[in-house]
């Protein structure tokens, strides 16, 4: 799965892939039941949390979790609702 390097081989590559594709498949779940509303005020909330949390310092940057800073998050679509990314 890792080369000489320490980096993914072709085959380590597809298993992330399959990993990654498997895990939001399954994170999504949550989200699919609510309606758009509920799910724009849950990234209100969200919103509201994480940046309180960033002020606070508690999560630094970079981090072992693989965050980015918020200047560098994106903003996505998913069903209608802006949700942030990184």
């Amino acid at each position: 799965m890792l080369d000489g390097e320490g980096g993914l081989t072709k085959r380590g590559r597809s298993l992330k892939q399959r990993i990654e594709s498997q895990t939001d498949r399954l994170a999504a779940a949550p989200y699919e039941v609510l309606s758009e509303e509920e799910n724009a005020r849950l990234l209100a909330y969200g919103s509201r949390l994480a940046a309180l949390v960033v002020a606070a310092g508690v999560v630094p940057f970079p981090n072992p979790m693989g965050l980015v800073a918020p200047a560098a998050t994106l903003r996505t679509q998913v069903r209608g609702v802006a949700w942030l990314r990184t």
